[in-house]
This record gives structure tokens, sequence and C-alpha cells, in this order.
């Protein structure tokens, strides 16, 4: 019993922050993000920049988690990314899907976050709109990030509890 609460305590704290000096000390690599924008209305370049976007955020987020750096991988998917106008506003919506994978390339969840940045039709120049849409996927990622915390917390304690009972 007191092996499963060490092994539960550890699972909990082990997407601490203080854990970030730890894992960048010992070298382990950072978790694996493959993201692909399947949206067809947006260009090479801006496609690269959501990309660029979505993986510095999920990896400027999980850098500190000793518990994912290595053992976790996410392939991303930008799925919607779409523009209407809706009384007077401009809404630009972003939707991100997520596949949590180990490092054994077995899926092990799934999640999905989306943001809308609105502004109104009388502000929105068409030099702005690029500007938008990146601020909807940046938000899109950011909104995913706490779901993927508590999903990969979830894992490394059914890990912890599976190894106790070994």
């Amino acid at each position: 019993m007191r092996t499963l609460i060490i092994a539960l305590a550890i699972a909990f704290t082990a997407l601490a922050p203080s854990a970030t000096h730890a894992a960048a000390r010992q070298g382990v690599a950072d978790p694996e993000v493959h993201v692909t924008v399947t949206t067809p209305s947006v260009d090479a370049a801006n496609r690269k920049g959501h990309a660029d976007t979505v993986r510095r955020v999920l990896l400027d987020a999980f850098k500190c988690a000793a518990a994912v750096r290595g053992e976790f991988g996410f392939d991303v998917s930008v799925t919607k990314l779409s523009v209407e106008t809706v009384r007077g506003h401009v809404a630009i919506s972003a939707e991100l899907h997520v596949v949590i994978s180990d490092r054994d390339g077995n899926i092990l969840s799934y999640v999905t976050g989306s943001a809308v940045v609105e502004v109104p039709n009388r502000e929105l120049a068409p030099e702005r709109m690029a500007k938008l849409e990146h601020q909807a996927v940046e938000e899109a990622a950011d909104g995913v990030v706490h779901p993927l915390r508590v999903q990969l917390q979830r894992t490394a304690t059914r890990r912890a509890e599976l190894l106790a009972s070994k």
C-alpha cells in the first residue's frame, strides 16, 4: 500500500514545473510534436506558421514536465480554420485535434480544443486576417494544454498503479 501511495504521489507531481531543471540536466528529449494543418483554405506559408505556433505552445507547456519528455508524442491536426460574419462581427475559429501516444506508438488518448477570435466588421482590414487566424490557432493550442495535462496525469497514475500491483 505504501508503494502505491508513493507511486501516485510521483504520478501527480510528475508534471510539476519543479521537474524542469532535472529533466534538462539529464538531457531527456522533448516530446515529439507532429502538426498538420488540414484546412484547404490556408496557404503554404501560413500552414507552416500555424504548425510552428502549435508546436511551440505545446513544447513550451510541457518542457518542464519530466514525465512527458521522451515518454509521449502528440500528433496534432488543425482541422478547422474558418471565418464567419455574425451580427456585425467577424469570427475566426480554429479547432485542433490531438492524439497522444506513448513512445512505442500506442494511442493513449484523444483531446480536442477550439478558439474563436471576434472583431467588429469595421476593424477588419484584409492585412489583419492572417494575424487573427494565427491568434485563433494559438489560443486553440493554449486551450488543449490543460486537457492534455489531465490525460497525461491519468496515464501516469494508471502506469504507477500497474507497477505497484506487480
